[in-house]
């Protein structure tokens, strides 16, 4: 991958907003040690509810570990230093992701279910990419995706254990997004040279990581939730991501500007 040669934001300072996302999921980051796992043994779940619970969990247990991976390699190639303190982060939090889904999968299940072909295409895709701007960009949109896939589970299984998860979850996601618009908002600032390459790659991202309608499927029938409902949460979120990423470089704001995480 190409490494980014430069700081884009002046490293005196952390009052830029890598370093407040930062300082956001240092106060939000020990929520997994609250868990009360005696709960999976305890919920009396319906038999299908309680074989989505383990489907699912297990999707996510694979899902975070491929986010890990590539939050890792992003951190390896950065060279901004508060940028690199909420890759970090994200690392971290990717982490504690995959531990709490493989955790609630094995009480209910014993073992992890394999991930079909997911996993392998997401590591395709990410391996194909030569910079670190569309590695970042390709991170970023699947983690908005995230965020609708977890408000349905956190619906899903309202009540339960597994919806807290995912609650905990949805809130570390969510600044990594913010992350990733903030970057690009900065980058383009610095480089309006790289708005026409970044809103290529979000053209492709939508046809190669957007909605799937065999994963929209396969969701629906874990679920038992109509494809159709599922279809449209998820193309609203990932539209809306579009629209507010066009906006945001296409006329970056002062680099003063708060970040809302």
């Amino acid at each position: 991958m190409k490494k980014l040669n430069e700081p884009i934001l002046d490293l005196k300072t952390f009052d830029n907003p890598f370093a407040r996302i930062y300082q956001k999921g240092k106060r939000d980051s020990l929520w997994d040690l609250e868990i009360d796992w005696n709960r999976a043994h305890q919920e009396k779940m319906s038999p299908k509810l309680e074989e989505a619970a383990y489907h699912v969990s297990s999707m996510s247990s694979h899902v975070e570990q491929v986010g890990m991976l590539n939050a890792a390699i992003l951190l390896q190639n950065c060279t901004s230093f508060s940028l690199r303190l909420a890759l970090g982060q994200a690392i971290m939090d990717e982490a504690r992701h995959a531990e709490v889904f493989t955790k609630y999968a094995y009480l209910r299940g014993g073992k992890i279910l394999t991930n079909g072909s997911d996993a392998d295409e997401l590591n395709d895709h990410f391996s194909n990419l030569d910079s670190f701007e569309l590695v970042f960009l390709s991170h970023v949109y699947l983690e908005n995706l995230a965020l609708e896939q977890f408000h349905i589970f956190i619906e899903i299984f309202d009540g339960y254990l597994l919806s807290d998860l995912y609650r905990g979850a949805l809130a570390d996601e969510a600044r990594h997004v913010a992350l990733g618009v903030a970057y690009f908002q900065i980058l383009c600032q610095k480089k309006p040279e790289y708005i026409p390459v970044l809103l290529n790659h979000l053209k492709e991202n939508k046809n190669i990581l957007g909605v799937d309608p065999v994963g929209i499927k396969r969701l629906a029938e874990m679920t038992g939730w109509p494809s159709e409902k599922i279809r449209l949460r998820m193309e609203s979120r990932e539209q809306a991501f579009i629209e507010k990423l066009k906006k945001e470089i296409s006329q970056p704001a002062p680099s003063s500007k708060k970040v809302a995480v």
